[in-house]
């Protein structure tokens, strides 16, 4: 078994990557199941449009957080404004192609768990309820 301590220490310098990574899919799961649904991607238009483009707004929101980068942390290594938005771009793909990965691996060993997590983070807009109104 790894030790965790030691892994920890040799991510240390890419915390904002990995923390780009992270907020990228958050981000991305609230906008598949609660903004851009399958239900209104049926009505067309806008919807359908935002709906078959998915696979591309991480790496667009990767950019547009590169685009901050003076206000942004970032890697130590990126110095520059383009180096930002091509970091933040590949945080957006990480976000894509980790997420799929990590669910195919999920279902194929049964981690149930993990799987879970993956998928549940944030429920379906039609399957979660308000919270009691206070009286």
């Amino acid at each position: 078994m790894p030790d965790l301590t030691k892994i920890l220490a040799e991510a240390g310098p890419y915390w904002p990557f990995i923390t780009q990574v992270l907020v990228i899919w958050l981000f991305g799961q609230v906008a598949k199941k609660r903004i851009w649904t399958k239900k209104r991607a049926k009505n067309g238009g806008i919807w359908l449009f935002a709906r078959s483009t998915l696979p591309l707004h991480p790496i667009i929101a990767g950019a547009l957080w590169g685009a901050l980068w003076p206000f942004m942390p970032s890697t130590e290594f990126v110095t520059s404004r383009g180096g930002a938005i091509n970091a933040g771009m590949l945080a957006g793909a990480f976000t894509m192609i980790g997420h799929t990965v990590l669910e195919s691996m999920a279902i194929a060993h049964g981690w149930g768990p993990v799987l879970r997590v993956i998928q549940n983070t944030v429920p379906e807009k039609d399957s979660s309820y308000p919270p009691p109104k206070n009286k």
